[in-house]
């Protein structure tokens, strides 16, 4: 996957701006709706994530990340800045405490109680 966050100097890195130079087209933001080609408009460069990434900062702080699909849930405390992918969610500003209380036979039980896919 190769992206570039905004403010990006894509000069700076000459053999990520050939690669990407071959899908311009498809890159570019779109002037008009109609057009066949491009990304949806917006201000940013060809090179660049279309939408904000701001939130990309709160994958280095610790967290604790899970998999929203499964239906046994296991949590796993990060502290090293592991991204995720999107079919996993995450808690940010989380401690370890929080983490085992989610692991924990009492949380297995109240999720029963309480939330709808458990019913």
């Amino acid at each position: 996957m190769i992206f570039t966050k905004r403010g990006t100097q894509i000069d700076d890195y000459p053999i990520l701006k050939s690669h990407l130079l071959q899908f311009y087209d498809e890159l570019k933001p779109k002037e008009k709706k109609e057009d066949k080609t491009g990304r949806k408009g917006g201000k940013y460069e060809w090179f660049e994530i279309q939408d904000s990434i701001e939130y990309y900062k709160k994958f280095e702080e610790a967290k604790i990340m899970y998999i929203h699909t499964a239906t046994n849930h296991r949590f796993f405390y990060d502290e090293k800045g592991f991204f995720i992918n999107n079919s996993s969610y995450f808690i940010s500003n989380a401690d370890l405490f929080l983490s085992v209380f989610l692991n924990s036979k009492v949380f297995e039980f109240y999720k029963k109680l309480k939330f709808v896919a458990y019913e």
